[in-house]
């Protein structure tokens, strides 16, 4: 009697340690965002409560180009778009808050603009923002914040040459954001 209860201890103890134990948590994302001019893909890295952002996307930006002689135009310029970030989680739950600071540059792939050159925009941003964790291995977030942008471009023709510099302050949000954890 006594080895019977001693071997269901044993097996209880050995049972209730199995399921205690939960697999461990994925320390890497994939995650897809879109906001109102650019569609981003970031690779997370966690690292306890922190994580690493490396961000790749494209963006599309539609511009007034009108004279003062009355034509009204527009113009469009895409860009690709090249990131690094770093996140702190707050809280490491279901629903977890965060911080956040990344650096993102913009490269145009096409200015048609005539004689203009060398544009490019670089960004930083400071801002927070919350992850929900659906399962495991998929979550959603928004993020929103301040950001400070500086972009600059060189344009020559017959008739001018000008360097541009157009510095802004400003508010951020990104729409959405779904991140698959592997």
């Amino acid at each position: 009697m006594r080895f019977a209860a001693l071997s269901l201890s044993i097996s209880m103890i050995f049972a209730l340690s199995v399921t205690a134990s939960e697999p461990e948590k994925p320390k890497q994302a994939l995650s897809f965002s879109v906001s109102h001019d650019d569609q981003m893909v970031s690779y997370l890295r966690l690292f306890g409560a922190n994580a690493v952002l490396l961000d790749a996307g494209y963006g599309r930006v539609t511009f007034d180009t009108s004279n003062n002689q009355g034509v009204h135009q527009e113009d469009t310029s895409q860009f690709w778009e090249a990131g690094i970030g770093f996140r702190h989680y707050l809280r490491q739950e279901q629903m977890q808050p965060f911080v956040q600071a990344d650096y993102i540059h913009a490269q145009p792939m096409n200015i048609s603009i005539a004689g203009c050159r060398g544009a490019h925009t670089d960004t930083g941003r400071v801002g927070g923002g919350l992850e929900y964790h659906v399962s495991r291995n998929f979550a959603v977030e928004g993020y929103a914040g301040l950001m400070r942008s500086m972009t600059s471009d060189r344009c020559q023709s017959d008739t001018f040459n000008s360097n541009n510099a157009i510095r802004q302050f400003g508010i951020f949000r990104s729409s959405i954001a779904v991140n698959f954890y592997f």
